[in-house]
Order: structure tokens, then sequence, then C-alpha cells
């Protein structure tokens, strides 16, 4: 190896610009000088290239790691605060509508998995937003998480179309039947979107406009999702074949093994077979003389017995491989016919026979629990009617009369509406009966099984308990003579 010494200029001080040294023809960059060549290099593409460094920055790797955690978080968030609503949404309905989220974290009586906060975004997404359709929001996000970290293989602009489109027809078509059916829990299951959108809907076109509505939106998102919908119709039926193909193969496993079953047992029954035979030929072996047989062998008496009395004494006993086997008589079996009595003694079946003597415990094995006598009163009767008849007036529906029935844990309130006045209307405003009376929540029942009136029932604020010692000996209890079986 030789340097070529007329291209040396001599070592490298400071901020020198970069000497090379040819080794054979071959350039090699003084190490001193690398970290300034790669930043000139990078300025260079930068101004080549005409690159923002906005641009730069959302592009950068270390961006869209955290970019894609954030909504991953969010998306996860959402879904846990989103299936805790439908079991505690109903006790944090209230809370939330009257008190800010720090209030709210403050008195500690939110029950949501995703506490206040995750209580306010329930309430506002699932009630207030696109109910059931929020889910597909949810989708989005964590799809558009996993494309941020390139495991998600389809394109964001369609995910987030499909996303929104499925949104706002799953909202539409639950808010149709909330329109129809009234509402059938304690939130609007469409949300106030699909809610409002088919209210205004049947009150331009009519019942077939949001009908028509419905199925446009259908349509719509079948002819955006259909190769997808495709794909999840192959999949399933090669789910279902494998299936089918592990039953038959599973079958034909135990097939297989009853066979082989069976098999080694004939193969032990065999030499059992074998056997029996030497022990018949050492019987008979003293009539012949080409047999011989030792004294000492044991000789079975039942071979002897077989052989006393054979049917043909002149010819002699032929010696096989197998037993001869015993041919038994055969015997003809009667049918007789079965008599029947003249008088058949019909009497009718007693379940209590076996327990003539049993005596039902007392009651005093129960606990006694006392009445602490709180009921509601007069005024809170009269306040929840008023509360009750303004709510309704308000939205433009006439009462005839209301009548009260107070329970121990709820107070029914019986309407009787004006004439021309539809049920399902007054279904649909539960909600807002219930944030008008400040309470938990009401049960709307419409109409009331038996009379034509409808029914608002309120928990009431005080609270009796009921025990099984008091029904068990309450007079209408001990007068009932009906049967329980």
């Amino acid at each position: 190896m030789s340097l070529n010494t007329e291209d040396y200029r001599g070592p490298v001080y400071g901020n020198q610009e970069q000497e090379m040294v040819e080794v054979e023809g071959t350039p090699l960059n003084i190490p001193g000088n690398k970290d300034k060549e790669k930043k000139r290099n990078r300025k260079q593409k930068q101004k080549s290239s005409g690159e923002n460094p906005i641009v730069a920055f959302f592009t950068d790797k270390r961006f869209r790691i955290v970019f894609g955690t954030i909504l991953m978080l969010s998306a996860i968030f959402l879904l846990i605060s989103g299936i805790s609503y439908f079991a505690y949404g109903a006790a944090d309905q209230s809370l939330v509508t009257a008190h800010p989220i720090l209030a709210n974290a403050e008195s500690n009586n939110i029950k949501n998995y995703g506490g206040p906060l995750g209580a306010f975004l329930s309430e506002f997404f699932f009630n207030q937003g696109f109910g059931i359709g929020t889910f597909f929001l949810i989708y989005m996000l964590a799809a558009l998480s996993l494309k941020v970290f390139g495991k998600y293989k389809y394109r964001a602009s369609s995910t987030i179309l499909i996303s929104m489109v499925a949104m706002v027809t799953v909202s539409s078509l639950f808010g149709f039947i909330d329109v129809e059916m009234g509402s059938l829990t304690f939130f609007a299951v469409g949300g106030a979107h699909g809610h409002y959108l088919n209210q205004f809907c049947e009150s331009v076109a009519g019942p077939f406009g949001c009908i028509a509505l419905n199925i446009l939106l259908l349509v719509i998102l079948i002819a955006l999702t259909i190769n997808s919908l495709m794909h999840i119709y192959q999949c399933v039926k090669e789910l279902i074949a494998n299936y089918r193909l592990k039953q038959l193969q599973k079958k034909h496993e135990q097939e297989i093994e009853r066979r082989n079953t069976f098999d080694e047992s004939d193969n032990e029954k065999k030499p059992e077979e074998k056997a029996a035979p030497k022990k018949e030929h050492r019987g008979i072996a003293f009539k012949h003389d080409d047999v011989e047989v030792a004294e000492s062998e044991p000789v079975e008496a039942e071979v002897f017995e077989a052989v006393a009395e054979p049917e043909t004494p002149s010819a002699a006993p032929v010696i096989t491989d197998q037993p001869r086997p015993a041919e038994a008589p055969a015997e003809a079996v009667e049918m007789k016919e079965i008599e029947k009595a003249d008088n058949i003694a019909e009497k009718p079946f007693d379940p209590t026979a076996e327990l003539s003597k049993y005596k039902f415990p007392p009651t005093s094995l129960l606990r006694d629990i006392p009445d602490t006598g709180k009921s509601v009163d007069v005024d809170e009767q009269e306040e929840n009617k008023a509360t009750i008849t303004k709510t309704l007036s308000d939205y433009g529906i006439e009462i005839r009369s209301i009548e009260v029935c107070v329970g121990p844990t709820v107070t029914l309130y019986e309407i009787i509406p004006a004439e021309g006045v539809r049920i399902s209307k007054i279904k649909n405003l539960e909600d807002d009966i219930a944030l008008s009376l400040s309470a938990l929540g009401i049960r709307i029942i419409a109409p009331i099984p038996g009379k034509g009136t409808i029914g608002i029932e309120v928990p009431n604020k005080d609270k009796r308990t009921v025990s099984m010692r008091d029904v068990i000996e309450s007079k209408k209890f001990q007068d009932c003579n009906a049967s329980c079986l």
C-alpha cells in the first residue's frame, strides 16, 4: 500500500475545510469533519426540496409516536367511559347536568369508571350527541392511531369517511326508533342528533320520509363498505368450513379408535379359543394309539363328560382345531294376552298426601323490621303534580286529570290525557320530566294495563322498607285461599 504524497496538504485544524487523502485511488474522509458534513448535507437537502420546518416537525417519527399514543389512549378512555355509562349513567346523569366537572370531582359521587370527565364525555357523546353511533367515533380514533404507528393498511381518509357515515346512519336509525316507539332507556339511544333529525324529517315529510331517509343512509353506508363486508363474509364462511372439517376429522378419529378397540378385543379372545381344543384333545387322546398323553397330566372332568355319551359310539371322534359349539334345543314361547279388569278405580292424585303432617314454620323466625313511618307528604305530592303538569304543558300536551298512588319506594301519578294526544309523545318526554323533578330516573307506563291512563312512577325521597314478615302477616295474604300448586 502506497500513499500519494502530492495530494496531501498536511493536518487539518479547527474550522478548515475537509481534506481528502487518496489511498490507491479511493478518497477517505478526515474523521474530525464527518458530523459537519452530515449537517451541511441535511441543510442542502432541505433547501433543494423546499421542505418547511413545520412540516418536518409533524412528519418526525417522535411526533408520530406521541400523537398515536394520545389517539389510542383517548379511544380506550372513551370506550371504558361509554361502557360504564350504560351501567351508571342513570345515577350520574342528574349530577353531570347540574354540576361542573370540578364540583363532581370534589363531591366524589360519580360512579362512572372514567370519573367526572368520563361521565361528562359519555353524557355529551351518547345522550346529547350520536348515541350508539359514538362507538364508530371510538373505532376511528383507534384506527387512526394504528395508522400513525404503521399497523393499519387502509387509508386514513376512507376510514374517517366511513366512520362518520356509519356514526350518522346508526344514530339516525336508533333515533327513528326513539321517535316512533318512545325512549327505551334513560338516554336517547340514537342521541340528540338522531332524535331531532327524525323529528324534523317527520314534521316535514311524514313517517315515510323518515323511512326513506334512513334507507338512503343505510344504502350509502353499504356502498362504502361493500368490499369490507365481502371480506368479512368470506372470513366467516372459512371459519364455518374449518369448524365443520374439524368436527368430521374428530368423528373419523373416534371411529378409527372404536374399530381398533374392537380389533384388540377380538385378538384377546382368539388365544382363549385356541387353548380350549388342546384340553379337549388331551381328554379324548386315550382312544387313539398315535397320540400319547402323560399320566401325570391332569384331565378336566368336563371334557370326559362331553365324550362319555357320543352320538355315534362306533365312530371315533375327529380332532379339530376349533371346539364344537353346543347346540341348545329350541323352545317354543307362548304369548298370552293380558286380561283387563272390568272395574278400574280412578282416584285423583293428592300431592300433599305424603306431607300431611307438615307444619309451616312460624313467622317469628323472620326479623321484625320496625316501620319508620316516613312517606310522601301532601306538599311533595302537589309539587310533583304541578311540575308534571307544567312540563307537559310546555310541550303542548294537555291533560284532563292526574291522580296519585303512594307506594313504599315509588309514587305513581296516573294521568288522563286530553283527546287527540299521542302516547308516544308523552313517552319521549321521560328525560325532561325526570330533569324537572330532579329525580334519578322515572318510568312511564303507557298505557296502564286495564286502565285508560298513563302512569309516571317517581322515586320517593324517603324510601320505606317492606319486610317479608309484614307481607306474610298481612290480612290479604292470610285470607287468600289460592293454591300454590
